[in-house]
């Protein structure tokens, strides 16, 4: 859709410049912020790659604390880079979470091999609970911040 001031502006140039009448602006339907778009698609992918795949409901490994560490760690940078500020409250909380329970399993696991399961006490369960509820919301926002954003979608796997 042209807005009436696009309209207006093209008539006025192409009537000065004597030429076709076309909108020199779609202000209405503004051009992605490429780095905004950048940001948010390396975002919800370690949301979906490391945090999903971190969240087990069957136990924790080593691995899978590595992983989510990682991920937020990777998403805090990548929102610092980018400063999107509608990201800095809910990645706050996901961080802290994620650190919780990080803590939480190096308490009760002196050492591991990277493939063993341990069973999860009701804390830890309730912290992966949370990070999967923040995860949800995380990727919610991210899919409206990228629509809103115009970002173009992702290329298909």
């Amino acid at each position: 859709m042209v807005s009436r001031r696009t309209i207006a502006a093209s008539v006025i140039v192409a009537g000065i410049a004597g030429g076709v009448l076309t909108p020199i602006a779609w202000a209405d339907d503004p051009a992605p912020s490429q780095p905004v778009c950048a940001a948010l698609g390396q975002i919800a992918e370690s949301l979906n790659d490391d945090i999903g795949a971190g969240l087990q409901p069957r136990g924790l490994r080593r691995y899978d604390i590595t992983q989510l560490t990682h991920g937020v760690s990777y998403m805090n940078q990548v929102n610092a880079n980018a400063r999107i500020s509608a990201l800095d409250v809910p990645l706050r909380n996901l961080t802290s979470t994620i650190n919780d329970l990080q803590n939480q399993y190096q308490l009760v696991t002196v050492s591991d091999e990277d493939g063993t399961w341990h069973p999860m006490s009701a804390s830890q369960e309730q912290d992966l609970d949370q990070a999967s509820a923040q995860q949800d919301t995380l990727t919610s926002l991210v899919s409206q911040l990228q629509q809103s954003n115009h970002c173009p979608a992702p290329p298909a796997s």
